[in-house]
């Protein structure tokens, strides 16, 4: 091999491993990944979370799985449920070649490890049967972030991961022109909208903008593990919760990642 040829090829590997290294830091670190999955709830009231606040839509048109492609982060008091909360919609990959990208919402903080590194952690709920019957939810992490971010844009590696995804922030007006809609006195009207008709898309700009309206049947969520929540619809426009490892199918039922 000649000498030029040699230089060529070390730059090439170089330049592989840099790019699939986290940004600013020497590579991933399993230790902080791990801290950051297992630390407690952080308070909400963080500056770094407010920060945060905002729509995003990532850059690329590809995706993998783990994935986030869109996400709205909210200041807390979003959700009239829990109004202490900071609360996300957001779209995420699940399966190879992102087979199904699903709609999820619930609450976020934020992580600092020691050893400097910021980590954006998702939350999700573990339903549970009461001895009286009733159903209660228990807070537990989805999963989590490394994150990086500038004024235009966020950078995110799920945790164990070396792959990065850009995020950059957008508006609603944008999501709704990016799906199909029509954006008029600061509303978005998405296709095949019937006035006096029950729709059958709605406008959720963490999840992208226009989307299928979410399936709502009382008796496929109670039957299959789910909380109905009668009258208030999630943020991401659903009446039935499923929890964790789990989503509101077409029937309106709870069904298994």
């Amino acid at each position: 091999m000649t000498t030029a040829r040699a230089a060529l090829l070390i730059a090439t590997v170089l330049l592989g491993a840099c790019d699939a290294a986290p940004v600013g830091a020497d590579g991933p670190s399993d230790v902080d990944d791990a801290d950051a999955e297992t630390a407690a709830l952080v308070p909400t009231g963080k500056a770094d979370a407010i920060d945060l606040v905002g729509l995003y839509a990532a850059r690329a048109a590809a995706h993998q799985e783990g994935d986030v492609t869109t996400l709205e982060l909210f200041a807390a008091g979003a959700s009239p449920s829990a109004p202490g909360e900071r609360d996300y919609v957001r779209t995420r990959c699940y399966h190879a070649g992102c087979a199904l990208p699903l709609v999820e919402t619930s609450t976020f903080d934020t992580y600092a490890s020691s050893s400097g590194r910021t980590y954006l952690r998702f939350w999700s709920v573990r339903i549970t049967d009461a001895t009286d019957g009733t159903r209660t939810t228990t807070p537990v992490i989805a999963d989590v972030y490394e994150l990086t971010r500038t004024a235009a844009r966020i950078k995110l590696r799920k945790s164990y991961t070396s792959r990065w995804v850009t995020l950059a922030k957008t508006t609603p007006a944008a999501r709704c022109a990016a799906t199909a809609g029509t954006w008029t006195a600061d509303a978005c009207t998405c296709p095949g909208t019937v006035p006096g008709a029950w729709p059958t898309s709605i406008f959720v700009p963490g999840a992208g903008g226009c989307i299928a309206r979410p399936a709502d049947d009382e008796s496929n969520c109670d039957d299959s593990h789910g909380l109905w929540s009668d009258d208030d619809a999630t943020l991401a426009g659903a009446y039935c919760v499923c929890g964790l490892g789990a989503y509101d199918d077409a029937t309106g039922a709870c069904a298994a990642i």
